[in-house]
């Protein structure tokens, strides 16, 4: 049916404008030219109808006049449907939207002429689009991977109705984890703080946990394995691995039968590094430690409540703790040290035995390293055939350590000093091969050697006994203390500093450096780490010399860096120039970065 826009005004004399017209007559569009500067008709297409003039297809408003070429064309459509299959990226899921739109036949009816003609085509007849199939939609699902989890009662339903919104029709089965082995602690351990204003109170620990003889101090809690999972796409997804954890039995700690109960055998402190349970025996001292209670040596834990007086010492087996000062006094644990207070002119080591294995480490593979340079030039050398015959393979040794190579008898005469300053508590094995270093490459030595293999079967004894010393370093050892002056701290660990800071101090650590407290400072002497370092503030406005260092690639952070105040990471330093803040240091493809803001 045609749209009436405007209707015809039949009656005008002969000086009044007349409109043009356009009208549907048989299938065809007829039109009469305006009339004494009246306005030309308007066509356009409607619903159903193609629109030619003169063969160009109209899709909008057009003006027409009697001698235009004008086709038309009805526009029957199709009936259309479609299916989109979308999946999760997990596959855990899939969505499907299934579209059904019915198609029309048209007619095209008479029309009187009006000024403004819309052509519509007016359907006769719908043509019904054809549903899918179940099967046709399964068969969509596979093609997108979607096999698994399909909802049945779902599928029905859309293959019947359609649904223009993409709605749930596959869902797979997530994988249920394990939970892994657990050892439960039958006992609270004993670095329990509480925080005030966000920070840690070393004050708040309370008494020293301890246990009787034959007291349960764990329990191993068997872990459960999980359940698979599968996706939509029918792939098997495992659970991951449970974790297994034998629990072993360290000093005074006997485990039953069935490896699950931990047992004390004696009355102690208890611990667990690891997955190793020990109980340490206790040495308690109510006061101070000075000349009444003379020094203290102690397999065990060693508590002192009150402080370490001037010039006394404790020496532990295990962990110290002490609530009071420490005031020139010397502290060597083969654990922790905790020192509630302050550290002032004294000496505290952690992790003792640790902390040397570790350093005739360093000392090992820096001369292993040299060794193995030497005799690499020396081979070289010897091939070239420009060596003097009567020189033997010793004096070819002896003539490089004594030129090219002098470093290394500085290496050796550090680690001999260290080796007689600590002969007590290090093993005869490590001593020999010490012993043995110093007898063949410092003096004449090396003309001990009367073939390079020896010098290389020496190197891998060397080799050897690096690794026998990482097998005995234990779990690190960490100092906690309150405030240091003028003192040294060494530890196989991290040291935390959690009052004002460390003045004139040189602290030596394998792990980290912490200080924990706002505005605290590290003023004069040094710091060397093994991990990171952070400081509030390093240096003194004066000028102070202080360095910061770590021989590792970490990072060393600082809020304030005054003048003078120098950092290190490996062997690249940076000396502060002007007082800066927000200090950030790191290596970046092997330079040295520093990121600063001016104060």
């Amino acid at each position: 049916m045609a749209h009436l826009a405007s209707s015809l005004d039949t009656k005008s004399d002969s000086n009044v404008p007349v409109q043009g017209t356009a009208e549907i007559s048989d299938g065809k569009v007829i039109v009469k030219d305006p009339e004494m500067g009246g306005k030309m008709a308007c066509i356009l297409p409607g619903e159903g109808i193609k629109l030619f003039i003169n063969d160009r297809e109209i899709k909008s408003r057009v003006l027409v006049d009697s001698s235009a070429k004008i086709k038309l064309e009805l526009k029957d459509s199709k009936p259309e449907r479609a299916i989109n299959v979308t999946v999760s990226e997990d596959c855990m899921s899939a969505y499907i939207s299934i579209i059904y739109n019915d198609g029309y036949e048209y007619k095209l009816e008479n029309h009187a002429p009006v000024t403004e003609l819309i052509i519509n085509g007016i359907p006769v007849k719908k043509i019904d689009c054809r549903h899918y199939t179940k099967d046709e939609v399964i068969e969509a699902l596979k093609l997108n991977q979607v096999i698994y989890g399909i909802k049945n009662d779902v599928l029905d339903d859309i293959v019947k109705k359609g649904c223009n919104t993409s709605v749930l029709i596959a869902e797979g089965i997530h994988t249920v984890e394990g939970s892994n082995d657990v050892i439960k602690l039958k006992f609270r351990k004993d670095r329990h703080f509480m925080k005030v204003n966000d920070r840690v109170d070393f004050y708040s620990i309370g008494k020293i946990e301890s246990v009787a003889a034959g007291q349960l101090i764990a329990e191993k809690i068997p872990g459960e394995g999980g359940t698979s999972g599968i996706d939509v796409s029918g792939k098997r997804l495992l659970p991951r691995k449970i974790k297994k954890i034998e629990m072993l039995a360290g000093k005074n700690v006997e485990i039953s039968d069935d490896r699950r109960k931990a047992y004390a055998k004696i009355q102690g402190r208890p611990e667990i590094k690891g997955n190793i349970l020990s109980v340490h025996e206790l040495y308690a001292v109510n006061g101070d430690v000075n000349l009444s209670t003379g020094n203290i040596e102690f397999i065990g834990d060693v508590v002192i409540r009150g402080n370490i007086n001037d010039g006394m010492k404790v020496k532990s087996g295990n962990k110290v703790i002490v609530y009071g000062n420490v005031t020139d006094g010397e502290i060597i644990a083969g654990s922790d040290v905790t020192v509630y207070k302050n550290a002032i002119g004294s000496h505290i080591m952690a992790g003792q035995a640790d902390f040397l294995r570790l350093n005739i480490i360093d000392y090992f593979k820096e001369i292993k390293k040299l060794i193995d340079d030497i005799l690499l030039v020396a081979v070289a050398l010897k091939n070239t055939g420009k060596v003097p015959k009567t020189y033997t393979d010793g004096d070819m040794i002896k003539f490089l350590t004594d030129t090219k190579y002098m470093q290394i008898k500085d290496k050796i005469s550090d680690l001999k000093e260290l080796l007689f300053e600590n002969k007590e508590y290090i093993d005869d094995d490590t001593v020999n091969i010490g012993a043995l270093i110093i007898k063949y490459f410092m003096g004449k030595g090396p003309l001990l050697f009367t073939d390079f293999n020896d010098v290389r079967e020496f190197a891998k004894k060397i080799e050897t006994q690096i690794g026998m010393l990482r097998l005995r370093v234990n779990a690190p050892s960490n100092v906690h203390v309150n405030y240091i002056q003028n003192s040294s701290i060494s530890t196989s660990g991290s040291i935390f500093v959690s009052g004002k800071g460390c003045y004139n101090s040189i602290l030596d650590c394998r792990g980290n450096c912490i200080f924990e407290r706002e505005g605290s400072v590290l003023r004069g002497g040094k710091i060397k780490a093994g991990g990171r370092i952070k400081i509030y503030e390093i240096g003194s406005p004066l000028g102070a010399p202080t360095l910061a260092g770590t021989d590792e690639e970490q990072e060393i952070s600082c809020e304030i860096a005054n003048i003078n105040s120098m950092i290190k990471i490996k062997n690249q330093v940076y000396k502060f120039e002007s007082t800066v803040k927000n200090v950030r240091a790191y290596l970046y493809k092997g330079e040295l970065m520093v990121e600063k803001s001016k104060a």
